[in-house]
């Protein structure tokens, strides 16, 4: 029997740990570019620098939905996409990278925590998913925005996702208890719910 628990708990932790990798880049992905799309959109200054930088060269910026949109930017010279990435870069830097690091690792690292807790109705054992990122993709270590960090803001990343992990994993074992409670009592009583 023992064995059977050893074995249900390390299947259970290797499906949180790809959920992890996968959940990861998925929020990264989608939180940056949401982020940066809408600060690129709203930033009147950046949009005035990237059409200077358009108008200088003579290029025709696409307004309408007749223009070719999608392949507008692949058809730019080398040299203007290079001044646009640049522009794009310093308003990068303008971002807060630590409040996005830390929400998109207390986000991931909380719904795998609760995960795993609801699978192994255990947590003790949580907190070695986050280590286990380091060797993958955690944000800390993985992404250029969150690597230039410094160390007391790494830290404090590190110790929000180990929080979120352990706390979400305890409420992930709560409700997999009551839940298994219920079943219990519905079962002593010759009921059953499917």
């Amino acid at each position: 029997m023992k064995n059977k628990t050893i074995w249900t708990a390390t299947i259970s932790y290797a499906i949180c740990f790809i959920a992890l990798i996968v959940l990861i880049e998925a929020t990264w992905g989608i939180t940056s570019g949401l982020l940066v799309g809408n600060s690129m959109g709203t930033d009147k200054t950046t949009q005035a620098e990237v059409s200077r930088i358009l108008k200088e060269r003579g290029i025709k910026e696409p307004y309408s939905s007749n223009d070719d949109n999608e392949n507008w930017y692949e058809k730019l010279p080398p040299d203007v996409k290079e001044e646009i990435q640049r522009v794009v870069k310093r308003k990068l830097q303008t971002l807060n990278w630590f409040g996005i690091t830390i929400f998109i690792s207390m986000l991931t690292f909380s719904t795998i925590g609760f995960l795993c807790g609801f699978l192994n109705r255990d947590f003790t054992f949580v907190g070695i998913l986050v280590l286990l990122s380091f060797l993958v993709n955690n944000p800390v270590v993985r992404f250029p925005h969150a690597k230039a960090l410094d160390l007391l803001q790494k830290a404090l990343v590190v110790l929000a996702q180990f929080g979120a992990c352990y706390l979400f994993g305890y409420f992930g074992v709560i409700l997999r208890r009551k839940r298994d409670s219920k079943h219990l009592e519905t079962d002593k009583r010759g009921c059953s719910i499917k």
